[in-house]
């Protein structure tokens, strides 16, 4: 299993929504419902608590969402002014005497599931464009909101899908059909995407 890594500037943009990015709050209820499967996490307390960011341990306040993967941080635990705590399975009970947590068989990895999660539901997306210097042949057929960067390359008989980006340099085979973001340099040909 590949862990996803907790970006401290997302963490930093998550925390500090003056910084360009949309100040939206979220049910517990709905964070965990999102990542359901994710390190089989029960959560303990309010599902109707609404988290407006996420937050260190040490500098979380009764709004924002933090984690603790480790017993060597229960001290801090137990001073966190966090309105939810991500904790393992042995620090549920210290976690549930000072309010909410969601208990999980991995805090870390959790959190950067809910960190990724956070920025798909609080970044806009930038708005669709096709760059000045993408070559798409006339036969291709991109759906509304399609991103084409730069110097990508689009196939005869290609099918975009909605909503798909392409980071720039990607080249797309003829007759491809593709409903996917690729990223940058990324190439297909010949055969069916989903």
């Amino acid at each position: 299993r590949s862990t996803p890594r907790v970006e401290l500037e997302d963490l930093a943009a998550s925390r500090f929504p003056e910084k360009g990015r949309c100040s939206v709050t979220l049910r517990l209820a709905d964070i965990v419902e999102a990542l359901a499967g994710t390190g089989n996490a029960a959560l303990h307390g309010d599902p109707e608590l609404h988290i407006e960011r996420l937050s260190p341990i040490e500098t979380a306040g009764p709004q924002d969402l933090s984690f603790v993967s480790h017993p060597r941080y229960l001290g801090k635990l137990a001073e966190s002014a966090a309105a939810c705590v991500i904790v393992p399975p042995q620090m549920r009970a210290a976690a549930s005497s000072r309010g909410a947590c969601i208990v999980t068989d991995d805090p870390y990895h959790y959190f950067a599931r809910v960190t990724q999660f956070w920025k798909r539901t609080h970044v806009p997306k930038p708005p669709a464009q096709i760059h000045s210097t993408a070559v798409i042949d006339p036969s291709a057929s991109l759906a509304p909101g399609v991103s084409v960067g730069a110097f990508c390359a689009i196939g005869a008989g290609a099918v975009i899908g909605q909503g798909a980006r392409l980071a720039e340099h990607c080249v797309i085979g003829p007759h491809l059909v593709s409903r996917r973001t690729m990223a940058s340099g990324s190439r297909s040909s010949n055969s069916v995407q989903s």
